[in-house]
């Protein structure tokens, strides 16, 4: 089975991740797939997470972006942010959906708010292997002429590393 990795996060990948990428699972460019490009108001919707979803909101959510991974044939599935969305994202994407009954019952929920009907066409894809971008962080002070000092944190793509 070809490597597809699907990507559940605001940003764009840097070259250097896209190589690691290619290195370490034999993922192509091309076979990289945005949520974004797929269900832009997903991906728009999970940029910034109401602060006040309750849990069960951001799980579904978590199952929705899962579900668009079934779909676009995902065997890696990144997803970083917010860590509540992140958390359950990378655990419902991990299991074997056909015995997963907390996705099930949020891909039924959720039915009606994605194109294409019935969700459970999906429940019998095989698990997914979650991977995570680890980075060397450095803190970097920046004087200013009136004396104040403006913080910058440069992050640097180091590695990928599986979740599970």
């Amino acid at each position: 089975m070809k490597p597809v990795l699907f990507v559940a996060f605001s940003h764009q990948l840097q070259l250097n991740q896209i190589a690691g990428l290619k290195a370490q699972y034999g993922i192509e460019a091309e076979d990289i797939i945005l949520l974004s490009d797929v269900n832009p108001e997903l991906a728009e919707t999970c940029k910034q997470i109401d602060p006040l979803a309750t849990l069960e909101q951001v799980k579904e959510l978590a199952a929705l972006v899962v579900v668009e991974a079934c779909k676009a044939g995902a065997t890696h599935f990144y997803c970083q942010g917010e860590p509540t969305l992140a958390m359950w994202a990378n655990m419902y994407s991990c299991c074997n959906f056909a015995s997963h009954k907390v996705l099930a019952s949020y891909m039924a929920y959720g039915s009606n708010r994605l194109e294409g009907g019935n969700l459970f066409e999906f429940v019998h894809i095989e698990q997914m292997t979650c991977i995570v971008s680890t980075t060397e962080r450095r803190s970097i002070d920046d004087i200013q002429p009136d004396g104040s000092v403006v913080k910058r944190a440069v992050f640097n793509h180091v590695t990928w590393r599986e979740l599970f």
